[in-house]
This record gives structure tokens, sequence and C-alpha cells, in this order.
């Protein structure tokens, strides 16, 4: 850990023995823990604090103080901290510190921002209309994902459609397996996947397989890097 915040509590609450010694605080197991930018990733955890004797000491409760950067939107309480998780790529590193009768613990943590891996479009049908919506609201946004990431379609419409690229090219490549080119007929329930390759923007546009010539929905598919 390169830097330690200021501590200016020494408030120990719920201490079951007076003989406790506090030897250190544990943020969390492993100590770098990779997000997706794209949806932001949000985890709630509890510090554990570790006695000389080689035990945790759930029992402990104590303020603990957090430093954190701006890739951060960190939010402290007690005895734990909620973080929502890197909203920029790159390592972002969380601090906390107890003051336990005058033992200051630390412990610190890295999380990983990256674009996302695996995305998902799940269609249904609008509410007013004959038209068609989709979650997350993608019409005419991009969507990001690293080079070889997927994107599922999952259509819980009512209406049997596909989804047209404007290079499709773009799709397969990264594994012997990948389906490649634009979906046809993805009917009710159905679900179909495809891995983008390379650093590429990849228009999609989604029309009811009757009636191809009428555009629904539009979007993108982005790679991105991974260097911030």
């Amino acid at each position: 850990m390169s830097e330690t915040p200021t501590v200016t509590d020494t408030t120990a609450m719920f201490v079951t023995s007076t003989t406790f010694v506090p030897d250190s605080i544990s943020l969390a197991s492993p100590d770098s823990v990779a997000y997706d930018i794209n949806p932001i990733g949000f985890q709630l955890f509890m510090p554990v604090i570790w006695g000389t004797d080689g035990q945790p000491h759930p029992e402990v409760g104590v303020t603990l103080y957090a430093k954190e950067d701006p890739g951060i939107d960190l939010q402290a309480s007690y005895s734990m901290i909620s973080y929502a998780a890197v909203s920029s790529l790159g390592p972002h590193w969380v601090y906390a510190t107890a003051n336990v009768y005058g033992h200051v613990i630390t412990d610190s943590m890295v999380l990983v921002g990256t674009y996302a891996h695996a995305q998902t479009i799940t269609l249904s049908n609008a509410v007013v209309g004959s038209g068609l919506l989709a979650t997350p609201t993608v019409n005419d946004a991009e969507l990001y994902i690293v080079p070889c990431g997927t994107v599922t379609w999952t259509n819980n419409s009512t209406a049997t459609v596909d989804v047209t690229f404007d290079a499709p090219e773009h799709t397969g490549g990264c594994t012997s397996g990948d389906t490649t080119g634009s979906i046809t007929n993805l009917a009710p329930g159905d679900s179909a996947t495809r891995a983008f390759a390379g650093l590429h923007a990849t228009t999609w546009k989604i029309a009811r397989t009757s009636a191809p010539s009428t555009i629904l929905l539009s979007g993108s598919i982005v790679n991105k890097s991974q260097t911030p």
C-alpha cells in the first residue's frame, strides 16, 4: 500500500474482551477485483478484523475511513464499505483504516476497470403500438465490449426478427466454434450470440422477418481496447 488515509476516529464498539488486540483488517479477498465499466459493477463487502490470536473477530465493530481515487464512487459506513466500482478504465486503489483502542490497522485493494466481456440485449413488445423495446436502452446507442467480447440478443417479444450487421465479417474469429454473420429468424423465446473480434464498430439493425425493410431498432457494437 502506497499511502494511508488520516484516521481521526478512536472508537471501538461491541468489543467483547478488553484483552483483544487487533492485528489487521481485511477488506476483501482477493485483493484485486475486475469489474465491467459498462454497466458499472457494484459490490457490498464487510471488512473483517483479525486479532493477534490469528482469528477473525466479527464481534468487533469499528468506524472505517476509506480513501478512494476519482474512478470509484465509494460509500463508507459503520462496519462496512459499499463501493460502486469503476466508472473508468485501469486500476483504482481503495484504502481503509480502522483505529481500535489505539491500534491503527489498514488494508488496501485494487479495482480494475474493464470494458464488458459479454453484453445482452433483450427485446420485448412496445407498450404502445407495434414496435419493439430493448433492454438496456440501446436504440441508436453504442454498446462497448472488449475485443472478442460477445453480445447476446434475447427475443422476449411476440415477433420473429432478424438482426442484420453492416459488417458481418466482424463477427466470429475468436474461437473455433463461433457462429458468424447476421442473425435470421430469431423466434420468440430464442437467443443468439455473436462474438466480435478486433477493434471495430459494427452497426446492427432489427426488423421483423416478415417486414425486413421496416427497421424497429438499431445500434452499434464497439470493440474497445483495455488500455486507459
